[in-house]
């Protein structure tokens, strides 16, 4: 089994694989050719019975976004964390979530008639591989308001008041007929 990560700096060390309900070690690395970054977990399938479920839970830190990809024949990913603003995205939506202060909690349910890709892929061809990363779905951590949008906000605020009592003035001055100034 493979995790393709892009940024495996962010990855926690209490990484756990239950396959069958019985716990795996994954190792640092693909081991593919193909995905450079992630992890795998060496493991013969013909040990185990089908229909195969499996749950893994990957703490990360310092990353602003997690997305995946529906590969089983049947899926059902479930993100939860404590960041209250959450931004859903790819070509799946949650059936199911919940934001709160507290955090959030969702639900994808997904199932192989609604992607563009077969069951089994046997082939290398990049349109393939194309296709299944396209058809992914996630979840990005957004900041709505920072600290550099309220300063920029701060700035305008200040230069549109700066404009506006220098055009009341020039107001005062036009239709009052006073002069404000001795120039």
């Amino acid at each position: 089994m493979i995790v393709v990560v892009n940024d495996a700096k962010g990855i926690g060390n209490d990484v756990k694989l239950f396959l069958a309900e019985k716990e795996k070690t994954f190792q640092p690395g693909s081991s593919s050719e193909r995905f450079t970054s992630g992890l795998h977990s060496k493991m013969n399938l013909l040990d185990f019975k089908f229909p195969l479920t499996f749950q893994i839970q990957i703490p990360t830190q310092g990353s602003d976004s997690m997305g995946l990809i529906p590969l089983g024949k049947e899926t059902k990913i479930q993100i939860s964390s404590n960041w209250k603003d959450p931004s859903f995205e790819g070509s799946f939506l949650p059936k199911e979530r919940s934001i709160s202060e507290n955090g959030f909690q969702a639900t994808w349910e997904s199932c192989y008639f609604s992607r563009n890709y077969p069951q089994v892929i046997s082939s290398e061809d990049r349109s393939t591989l194309d296709t299944i990363l396209s058809s992914g779905l996630g979840v990005r951590l957004i900041v709505p308001v920072d600290h550099y949008l309220k300063l920029e906000r701060s700035i305008k605020y200040a230069i549109l008041l700066i404009a506006a009592s220098f055009a009341l003035f020039f107001l005062l001055e036009i239709f009052g007929g006073k002069i404000l100034h001795p120039f």
